[in-house]
Parts: structure tokens; C-alpha cells; sequence
């Protein structure tokens, strides 16, 4: 993680300092895209868990039935469609190292009650199950909300809650680090220098001013798609202004194709229509959060075609 914002980088020695207890909750709180997952795996790698498994799963992204059971496994028979042998659930696949659950804010709330029972005693029944199992795991979990206020509204245990806060780290908006995103922004070029092969050099002043006068609603993944998008589909040894004209909501570029439904601008020298449909996909992941559900339904496409595209053109998952 790179930073040099002093609440950031507070908050990374924090996690750190917190990673020394095997068992102690961490609630990480942040925007979509500030890096709650990053932070959640250093905590892993700081501590005494480290050698064992890390295991994430976004509890905003299925049904709460499917988290159920992919939480807490099932046993042969528990429902229709279920796997004959049955299945291992998560808290199983993290057994000894670190559960990291993403919008914990989402979870029913029966799954927040067998959820406290793991943390208080260790110990879960699969769904379909009679057999009490037991797992020594550290659960860190993280949220795009204040989980305090949505406990005291009654939307979450507030039992659970100081399970789960025992170290609480809230990581701020990229607009809130402005000293850290000409830093992100070229350690991003560097990076996509060498996924395509390009030879960007740099950023003149105009792009610079557009990337720092920028909201960047979302955040580092926001900034890292954004340069990524401009080192794909340009050619030039150093970003200038014209190539973050996205960047300037009430711009139209000369060439751009606008309909009564949405616009785009075509490059000069042409592009690849699977690199456009890169970008749509692109934007429209960064549009809902990052929540793959969400994407699919924006997008108007089964999940099951979505994921495919996403792991096609290596968008982070």
C-alpha cells in the first residue's frame, strides 16, 4: 500500500499494531475503492495467521441463502440442487487463518446470529446439519457505511457489531489523500507501462490538474481504472490533458458519439471493439461499487457472462 497522507498512513499502522492478536476483531470502514480488502489482507499477513489461509467473501454479491451456504457449508441432501457429497463452507477453507467479509453491513440477520456464535464459541452447525463443527478463525470484516449508526437504527446486532470493532480502522476517500494521487497515478502507469508494452513517460500539467481536481467518487480503483484506460488506448510517450477528457463532465470531444442514451469518443487512430467493450464493462463495474450482481443487472447480462468477461479482460475481481 502507498500513501504518504498521514491519516492513511495512521491507519496503516494501525492495522499493522492490530494484527498481533490472533483472534481480535478488525472492522475496516471506508468508500467503495478506498482499499478496505488491501488493508484487511495486510492485517493477515502481520500476523500469527499469516502461514494459513485467507478467504474473502462479499456478502453483498449473493442471495442470503447462497451466503449461507457458502459460509457455513451444507450436508448431502440439505436442498435442492445441493451436491450430493456435500460442501465446505468458508469458515472450513479459512480454518486456523482469516476470514475477511466484505459489506458485512448486507448479512441477514440470522446469519449475523450464527455469525456471533462462530466468534463467541467457535463452533457452527452447516445448513442441513446436526453435527456441531468447530473452526479457530479471525474474522475481519468491512463496510462502505457507518456500522455503528446502522446498529443503533436497528439494522445490524449491535452484539455483533462489538464482536466485531474491536479494532475499528476507517480508511479516507482518495479526494481527502490529494497529495497521494500524482504518486498513485504514476506507480499506475508504471504498472500498465508493462501490461502493454507502452513507454509513457509522464504526465503534463494539464493532466496532472485534471487528475488532482477530480472527485474521484471511486476512489484508488477509480484512479487505477482511470490509467489504465489511457495507457491502453493511447500512443503517446506522456499522458496530456486530452487523454482524461472524461474526466471534464461538461466537455464534448471532437469525434464523440452521443445518443439519448449514453456518449463515447473514438479515438484518432482507431480501436478494437472488444477494447470497448472492455471500458463499458469498465465503467459500469466502477459505476456499482464493484458489486458483480449489481454490474450484471446494469449491464443487462446473466452474472454467469459477466464474470466471464471480467476474468477475460483481467478486471479485478
Amino acid at each position: 500500500m502507498i500513501g504518504n497522507d498521514h491519516i492513511f498512513l495512521e491507519a496503516q499502522v494501525l492495522a499493522i499494531k492490530s494484527a498481533q492478536s490472533r483472534d481480535a476483531g478488525g472492522l475496516i470502514q471506508g468508500e467503495s475503492g478506498a482499499g478496505k480488502e488491501l488493508f484487511a489482507k495486510l492485517i493477515h499477513a502481520k500476523s500469527p495467521r499469516a502461514p494459513y489461509p485467507f478467504v474473502a467473501l462479499n456478502c453483498a454479491a449473493f442471495s442470503t441463502e447462497i451466503i449461507e451456504s457458502e459460509l457455513f457449508g451444507y450436508e448431502r441432501g440439505a436442498f435442492t440442487g445441493a451436491k450430493s457429497e456435500g460442501k465446505e463452507g468458508l469458515l472450513q477453507v479459512a480454518d486456523g487463518g482469516t476470514l475477511f467479509l466484505d459489506e458485512i453491513v448486507d448479512l441477514h440477520p440470522e446469519i449475523q446470529a450464527k455469525l456471533l456464535r462462530v466468534m463467541e464459541e467457535g463452533e457452527f452447525f452447516a445448513v442441513g446439519g446436526t453435527r456441531q463443527k468447530k473452526v479457530d478463525i479471525r474474522i475481519v470484516s468491512a463496510c462502505n457505511k457507518d456500522l455503528w449508526h446502522v446498529a443503533e437504527q436497528g439494522g445490524f446486532r449491535k452484539d455483533l457489531y462489538f464482536r466485531l470493532a474491536t479494532i475499528k480502522i476507517n480508511l479516507p476517500p482518495l479526494r481527502e489523500r490529494r497529495e497521494d494521487i500524482l504518486l498513485l497515478a504514476r506507480i499506475f502507469m508504471e504498472e500498465f507501462n508493462d501490461k502493454y508494452g507502452k513507454k509513457f513517460r509522464g504526465f503534463n500539467p494539464k493532466a496532472e490538474q485534471l487528475l488532482m481536481n477530480h472527485s474521484w467518487p471511486g476512489n484508488v480503483r477509480e484512479l487505477r481504472n482511470t490509467i489504465e484506460r489511457v495507457v491502453l488506448l493511447e500512443n503517446d510517450d506522456m499522458i496530456v490533458g486530452r487523454h482524461l477528457y472524461f474526466l471534464e463532465p461538461d466537455r464534448i470531444e471532437p469525434g464523440a458519439i452521443q445518443s439519448e442514451k449514453f456518449s463515447m469518443v473514438l479515438p484518432d487512430g482507431g480501436v478494437g471493439l472488444e477494447e470497448i467493450e472492455k471500458e463499458v464493462i469498465l465503467h459500469a463495474f466502477e459505476k456499482c461499487g464493484a458489486n458483480k450482481s449489481k454490474t450484471a443487472r446494469f449491464l443487462q447480462l446473466p452474472r454467469h457472462i459477466l464474470l466471464y468477461r471480467l476474468k477475460k479482460y483481467g478486471i479485478e475481481l
